[in-house]
């Protein structure tokens, strides 16, 4: 099996997150933890519990509706 695209777009990003790490003051390894167990678990949080409210409020927009369309 050829990985080599997968060594490549690794190191690429690597090479990527230590010029970002350098160019704001920080560690590789701080900008990881940072980016990979604060930043992305807490938006896909957020994105879990918006969409949760968005289909509560559509169910029960359709409740109303249902109501509303049998009086």
């Amino acid at each position: 099996m050829n990985s080599s695209w997968i060594i490549t777009i690794y190191d690429w990003s690597v090479n990527f997150l230590m010029n970002v790490a350098a160019a704001i003051g920080t560690t590789y390894e701080a900008l990881n933890v940072w980016i990979f167990v604060i930043i992305i678990p807490a938006a896909m949080g957020i994105s879990i519990l918006m969409n949760l409210y968005f289909i509560w409020k559509s169910v029960r927009h359709e409740c109303v509706l249902r109501e509303t369309s049998s009086s």
